[in-house]
């Protein structure tokens, strides 16, 4: 993953080791830089910079701490995004810079912050952001719920309440079985999508990948594909785009994994997401486990990264078996829907 920073928050990140606010986090931070990041300087490695003991102090540790090859840091003549910031910059990002940092200093930066769509902090902010990249109170990059405890996990709202629900643009949800479960999907995948898209004041793209199951009408699909939207909507104030893709009939062609991917986290479960709990909250789940992984660790976002590229042959296969297996908008930033053929 990268992280865009401006000189101005650099300084204001260093000077924060002496702030009591971030005693216990500020180490644990400033090793998610050394060990995972790949960091993008928005400014130039010129002799200025190499005359600041401070910053060069800051550099040499840091590169001590890296392990070469693609987490090389990088030193950047022009500052990215463009200054000043644009009202839509953020819709010509690409995959990568959809799931990248970006401490920066400019006058617009509340404006892209209350998006919710970015992970993005100005300066005085690097701790708090960086925080969010975290999966635990110990500040670990994953975290297993034990879903059938109450002390561990007390619903998909613990997610929220972890604050495992940081900013995107994007959710991808490969589950086969959720068809099998609607009569319960209110009490959960739409529960799920509440708390994910809870800090989301934009845009918001939905592909889900599953199987077509033959009890469940065209009519019924588009009716979860509306209370979907409905559901988003309300919390973002703004379009939801949902993308229904079936898997091929073959069995060779359906993923088993219950995966959902958004910009900055993967969420792993040991069952489908769409049948933890019944209409009474009690959990009827089998499965054991429901595992966050941060994509600030490095390999959880090549891992992750992989993925998409693996669910986007899914979903040139399905097309090219039934390109009538796509339905809804087939709109998303991390794949790509091709037009029905002439």
């Amino acid at each position: 993953m990268d992280i865009y920073i401006d000189k101005a928050n650099l300084r204001s990140l260093l000077m924060q080791r002496n702030n009591s606010a971030y005693a216990e986090c500020y180490e644990d931070c400033l090793r998610l830089l050394r060990r995972h990041l790949k960091i993008k300087y928005n400014f130039k490695k010129d002799a200025e910079l190499m005359n600041d003991e401070e910053l060069m102090s800051y550099f040499i540790q840091t590169e001590d701490g890296k392990g070469g090859g693609e987490h090389v840091d990088e030193f950047c003549s022009d500052p990215f995004p463009d200054r000043p910031i644009k009202d839509d910059i953020s819709s010509f990002f690409t995959k990568k810079q959809r799931s990248s940092v970006y401490l920066i200093e400019d006058e617009k930066i509340e404006e892209l912050k209350a998006k919710g769509n970015t992970l993005v902090g100005g300066v005085g902010e690097e701790i708090d952001v960086l925080k969010q990249l975290f999966c635990s109170s110990t500040y670990d990059l994953d975290k297993t719920y034990d879903v059938h405890s109450k002390k561990s996990f007390k619903g998909w709202k613990q997610l929220g309440d972890d604050c495992l629900n940081p900013p995107l643009s994007d959710i991808i949800i490969v589950d086969r079985f959720i068809g099998c479960n609607l009569q319960f999907i209110e009490f959960n995948l739409y529960k799920l999508f509440e708390i994910l898209v809870e800090k989301v004041r934009s845009e918001v793209n939905i592909v889900i990948l599953t199987d077509k199951v033959n009890e469940i009408t065209t009519c019924q699909w588009e009716q979860v594909m509306s209370n979907i939207r409905t559901i988003v909507q309300s919390k973002s104030n703004k379009k939801c785009n949902v993308t229904l893709v079936f898997n091929r009939a073959d069995k060779k062609a359906k993923p088993h994994d219950r995966i959902v991917l958004t910009n900055y986290m993967e969420y792993e479960s040991g069952d489908s997401f769409s049948r933890y709990y019944n209409q009474s909250g009690w959990i009827m789940t089998t499965g054991s486990r429901l595992n966050v992984h941060s994509f600030a660790r490095y390999d959880n976002h090549v891992n992750a990264m992989n993925l998409v590229k693996f669910y986007q042959k899914r979903c040139d296969d399905t097309f090219a078996y039934c390109s009538k297996d796509i339905i809804g908008d087939k709109k998303s930033n991390f794949l790509t829907f091709r037009e029905k053929e002439e």
